[in-house]
């Protein structure tokens, strides 16, 4: 409804699903607190079609979340997920990604800078 959300497809077979918040919701803001939210698109949901998994999708998705589409003054992507998941820790800083550190509640934050346009 809000054009958050998009969706990429194989013919028409879903492959990859990914929510781009260019402002933060309120769970960001209760994990990030209260600075850097004007600079920051959130990254969401990020899941890949296990008929789809072990392609490359999901670095795809998100090597086009940084560079396929743009959000004016945007300077940086933000994302967090599970803190027990040391697969996707892994796969976020191979992408470049930064952990941040860690909130009481169990999950781990990540950013990455990317170029304003």
């Amino acid at each position: 409804e809000k054009g958050h959300v998009f969706v990429f497809k194989k013919d028409e077979e879903l492959a990859a699903v990914v929510m781009l918040l260019p402002e933060p919701s309120e769970w960001d803001r209760t994990l990030w607190g209260d600075d850097g939210h004007e600079e920051s698109i959130y990254l969401h949901r990020l899941a890949v079609s296990r008929r789809f998994a072990g392609q490359g999708l999901g670095a795809r998705v998100l090597q086009w979340a940084e560079t396929g589409i743009h959000f004016p003054e945007k300077t940086r992507i933000r994302l967090d997920c599970v803190a027990d998941s040391d697969a996707l820790h892994s796969f976020y800083r191979r992408m470049g990604y930064e952990f941040m550190g860690a909130d009481a509640s169990g999950y781990h934050l990540f950013e990455k800078e990317i170029t304003a346009e």
